[in-house]
């Protein structure tokens, strides 16, 4: 089976979530790294798929 591979790229320590919609399942949840990058996402060819990205606000230090 052939693969698709994707990185997202975001906010450091976003929460990134893959849902596959058609077999109703999560295939990623994890957190962004420093430099706001997934490592390096394998999706199956076939699928319906949603990514919910979540930016959380850092307060700013002074």
């Amino acid at each position: 089976m052939e693969h698709t591979t994707i990185t997202v790229r975001t906010n450091p320590d976003a929460l990134v979530k893959i849902y596959d919609e058609t077999h109703d399942e999560i295939l990623y949840l994890n957190n962004t790294d420093d430099n706001g990058e997934t490592t390096p996402i394998n999706l199956p060819n076939s699928g319906h798929y949603y990514l919910d990205i979540t930016v959380f606000d850092t307060p700013i230090q002074k």
